[in-house]
């Protein structure tokens, strides 16, 4: 093997369809620069969201070349990473194909073993299994690799450990301007400053992915990485971190330094509500923080509790407090509901709705963004654990923005469905964020039934 392309699927239903939902590939940068750093292999990244909307080039013009393809996968772009591999396959049957990402993870066997187009899949972190992967392939060398699963004839060998980095060996990025000047009429600066989450948020895969573990990087390469971003001109950087305020110590330390280079640098954060406390904002403001993202998801405290997101014990948050601390110090709260948890009835979609115009009407710094709860894919089917009647199994509307399932709490599916879209829709008209929020419209519902808890079949 001498070349590989690393390759981003476009999504069906993206959350902005005039950008396409386009955004600096960290993953696959993380993943092109350690194969770089360690083999003599040819890496190249196409960004098929980017190239779409700058109407540059297209996937088929690039795929026949390279000796194999790596798609990264979440749920809402699936389908499309399948047609890529089948194209890749029609083109060079000899092409190896590889999976990886969010969705890959605990979907092994299923992803195997209905698509036979994809010859390997990465669960979990990437660098350490890809390029021991590569090495394989280039070598013919054994095939029994950590975090990666195949076929051997009609036998499934499905590996679900993973290799992780050590938290010194998290590459560094050695950006390019031409890896990443294409993206600044479209997106912030995106660096992480740490990986993972030890979160067990019943509603969210990603603490799992990364079992529930968290690694801080080098303050000196995340310094050298907002320094690229502010010489190329990106007003502002977004640290994706799960929650960057995780660990107290590591968070003031790396802002301290932000604050000694006094460059007017602006960012945004996403951290747990409990963990910004008021003794923390000033320094936040310091640093140049103009925006948190953070999950409020209910108000209704039975409802928080069987999500497991805090511990049993937990004090109520209130969010009120925050906000106000925020504003006085010019800071925005991007607060995330959902709809449709688990324990929601015709009521608490009532009281949210109006919780949510009462904080919308008091707090300028306030940017509501609204979700619909979406069961996770594992193993194939959908993680409903019997108490969500499941209305839509086409991977393609799992962006969060459309109602795919209705807790049995609210009653009869139909009666429940309607609750959850009106008091959607309300709130998205009164808060006027239709350009964050989709209304959802009749010609999706009418499509919309209880089916098999199985992923369709693309």
């Amino acid at each position: 093997m001498r070349s590989i392309l690393l390759v981003k699927p476009l999504m069906k239903y993206p959350i902005n369809p005039q950008t396409e939902d386009v955004g600096i590939p960290l993953n696959l940068l993380y993943l092109s620069h350690y194969l770089k750093g360690k083999t003599s292999i040819e890496v190249d990244i196409f960004d098929e969201r980017l190239n779409k909307i700058t109407k540059k080039d297209k996937i088929e013009d690039k795929i026949a070349s390279y000796d194999a393809i790596g798609i990264t996968v979440s749920s809402s772009d699936i389908s499309r990473a399948v047609e890529i591999a089948r194209l890749a396959k029609r083109m060079n049957p000899s092409v190896t194909v590889i999976l990886g990402g969010i969705l890959t993870f605990s979907n092994e066997e299923y992803l195997l073993r209905n698509y036979p187009e994809i010859d390997y899949v990465i669960s979990g972190e990437g660098e350490m299994a890809l390029l021991n992967l590569v090495t394989a392939l280039r070598g013919n060398s054994s095939m029994d690799i950590k975090g990666v699963s195949r076929r051997r004839g009609a036998e499934l060998l499905v590996s679900k450990t993973q290799n992780m980095l050590a938290e010194n060996k998290i590459p560094r990025l050695d950006y390019s301007d031409a890896e990443i000047l294409p993206y600044r009429p479209f997106d912030n600066g995106s660096i992480y400053g740490s990986r993972g989450c030890k979160g067990r948020c019943k509603f969210c895969t990603i603490s799992k992915f990364w079992k529930h573990e968290h690694r801080e990087r080098n303050n000196a390469d995340i310094i050298d990485e907002i320094l690229f971003y502010h010489k190329l001109g990106f007003d502002l950087v977004s640290f994706k971190d799960e929650n960057f305020l995780f660990n107290r110590i590591w968070a003031e330390s790396l802002l301290k330094d932000i604050i000694k280079l006094d460059i007017g640098a602006r960012f945004k954060i996403k951290s747990r509500i409990d963990l910004i406390v008021a003794d923390i904002i000033p320094l936040l403001k310091r640093a140049g923080v103009v925006e948190i993202q953070t999950g409020i998801e209910d108000i209704t405290p039975e409802i928080i509790r069987r999500t497991g997101k805090y511990p049993a014990g937990h004090a109520a948050i209130n969010p009120e407090k925050t906000l106000e601390t925020l504003n006085n110090n010019g800071i925005a709260l991007n607060c995330i509901f959902m709809f449709g948890l688990d324990g929601a009835t015709h009521r608490t979609v009532g009281d949210n709705v109006d919780y949510i115009k009462k904080l919308h009407a008091n707090y300028s710094g306030l940017k509501p963004y609204f979700t619909f709860l979406a069961p996770q894919p594992f193993r194939g089917e959908f993680h409903t654990q019997g108490k969500y009647v499941l209305l839509n199994n086409d991977l393609d509307y799992f962006t969060h923005l459309f109602p795919v399932a209705v807790p049995k709490t609210l009653g009869h599916w139909e009666a429940g469905l309607g609750a959850l879209i009106d008091g959607y829709n309300e709130i998205v008209n009164f808060t006027k964020t239709q350009h964050l929020n989709p209304l959802i419209t009749p010609n999706y519902t009418s499509t919309l039934h209880p089916t098999e808890n199985k992923l369709k079949i693309y």
